[in-house]
């Protein structure tokens, strides 16, 4: 993944999921530093179901890694 830079103070910016009052899910962008610089939220569908699918991949290949080195 590639990393996004706030273009008010280039600070890599903060991905997280969010979740409407109608239960909607968007993933919601912002700077870490001060969420006034830069904010937004990507709310299609397919963009959000594909990261997801990634996110789960990762935390999947990251638990693997684990139990092969003997961690918990």
């Amino acid at each position: 993944m590639k990393t996004i830079l706030c273009p008010v103070c280039g600070e890599p910016v903060k991905v997280r999921l969010a979740g409407s009052s109608r239960g909607n899910v968007s993933i919601a962008v912002s700077c870490p530093k001060d969420g006034r610089h830069f904010r937004g939220f990507i709310n299609d569908p397919p963009t959000i179901e594909a990261l997801l699918i990634q996110l789960k991949a990762s935390q999947s290949t990251r638990n693997l890694n684990c139990a092969e080195n003997g961690e918990v």
